[in-house]
């Protein structure tokens, strides 16, 4: 009778070693696979706004959503001038100085395609790889913060939590600034009223960029990580994952968009990219044309 033997040290050993070797394979690969899956829905979010816009120009007359002036005024200002507006505007969809005259609040640029009709989701106007955490980045551009949900504790007082309706609310964040509702996509019109004078080659709404640090496609988590790209939709309705060359970079020196100031040129540190510096944010935009 054959006597009964376990495993030895060394074949225990072993066998640990071939786990975590195949884990170290496994695991990269599902975060990449993760981020893989994010992108797609991050690009058919895109696709959607796009088509609401079309099918909203097509409702007025060719027209679209003018860019406002959103901020502490009571009376937005629609700008014609683009040089005045800064590209922080350009995802403001409620503020709590606009309200609507019927116990809400009124919607500006992409918030308007939901306060018509033409879009029925508003996790839509969100990018699933946005940051979701206030130590990835200070200010919220994911969909929960705006609805009560997710890592409230980061941002809200107990006030704020809770479930209530996109649009309804707009908190502020930890900051201490005034309320609004963000979506995490830009909207940039180029001053135009139509989408045929703004021509189908060119961005109409983009992943964040005026800071890059809110880039929500990166390869590492938090703010240190260098962006993949962009999602960008364009006036004719097609969507493009974009990565042009030079647009981000690790070397600060070569960084071709520097802020004026004495602030460091590398996009991970503070208040790095575009931010409203309407030459910078056009000129990324330039490079995103017809990709």
């Amino acid at each position: 009778m054959r006597n009964k033997r376990g495993f030895t040290l060394i074949e225990l050993l072993v066998v640990i070693a071939i786990i975590a070797l195949l884990l170290s394979i496994v695991i990269p690969a599902m975060a990449k696979a993760k981020d893989y899956v994010k992108r797609i829905i991050c690009c058919n979010n895109a696709r959607q706004l796009v088509l609401a816009v079309n099918n909203y120009s097509q409702s007025f007359n060719q027209k679209i959503m003018p860019l406002y002036e959103v901020g502490n005024s009571p009376v937005p200002a629609q700008l014609a001038n683009m040089s005045n507006l800064g590209p922080h505007n350009s995802y403001r969809a409620f503020h709590q100085n606009h309200p609507d005259g019927a116990g809400g609040y009124r919607a500006f640029h992409l918030g308007v395609l939901y306060e018509q009709g033409f879009m029925d989701t508003p996790e839509s106007f969100y990018c699933p790889a946005q940051p979701n955490s206030a130590a990835h980045y200070v200010i919220p551009y994911y969909f929960k913060y705006y609805v009560g949900q997710g890592n409230v504790s980061d941002y809200f007082n107990s006030s704020y939590v809770g479930s209530y309706q996109w649009g309804t609310v707009t908190p502020p964040d930890q900051r201490g600034g005034t309320g609004l509702v963000r979506t995490s996509y830009n909207y940039w019109t180029y001053g135009e009223k139509t989408l045929q004078k703004i021509g189908g080659y060119k961005p109409l709404i983009v992943d964040n960029i005026q800071d890059w640090r809110v880039v929500p496609h990166r390869k590492a988590r938090g703010m240190s990580g260098t962006p993949q790209g962009l999602t960008v939709a364009y006036a004719d309705g097609h969507v493009s994952f974009c990565n042009p060359e030079g647009l981000f970079v690790d070397n600060a020196a070569n960084f071709p968009w520097n802020r004026a100031g004495s602030e460091n040129a590398d996009y991970r540190t503070v208040g790095q990219g575009p931010g409203n510096y309407i030459a910078n944010f056009n000129e990324i935009l330039r490079r995103l044309q017809a990709q």
